[in-house]
């Protein structure tokens, strides 16, 4: 799994950095199931279920104290029992939707709201995971051997 490096600019939400992540890595990898975002004091997990379509679950990990805390605990409190926050490793982690909750919506309008409450970096690294692996069958390696007009097969 390599990592990359993407420069979004200011976007307005956590979807639209992960939207962008996504289509780097689709010409990168492939198609993926789970994208991480890091930036400095901030990581963003975000899953599906499926290879393609919205993402279902975020996991977003930040270092923060004070007014940025406030607006984390306020967005959970304000969700009510979608979405949790917990303390790990000296860092506040928020799952969205909480362990065995799930609606779909509500989770988008959600991460929507996290952007307005917390500015989110501009660049960021990013690892894809869960890739899609289709196996490759002969006759259309053949196919495309013929069509390229290919010497070998390596």
């Amino acid at each position: 799994m390599a990592e990359w490096i993407l420069g979004v600019g200011n976007q307005k939400s956590i979807r639209e950095i992960i939207a962008m992540c996504e289509t780097e890595l689709v010409e990168k990898e492939g198609l993926p199931r789970k994208i991480v975002a890091r930036a400095p004091s901030i990581e963003i997990t975000a899953e599906r279920d499926e290879f393609e379509g919205e993402f279902d679950y975020y996991k977003i990990k930040a270092n923060v104290k004070g007014r940025a805390l406030e607006a984390m605990q306020s967005l959970t409190k304000e969700s009510g029992d979608l979405c949790s926050l917990t303390e790990a490793e000296g860092c506040w982690v928020m799952a969205i939707p909480a362990e065995g909750k799930k609606d779909p919506e509500k989770v988008r309008e959600i991460v929507d709201k996290f952007h307005l409450q917390i500015p989110l970096p501009e660049v960021w690294r990013l690892i894809g995971e869960k890739f899609r692996l289709d196996h490759i069958s002969t006759e259309l390696l053949f196919q495309a051997m013929v069509e390229y007009k290919a010497s070998d097969v390596h």
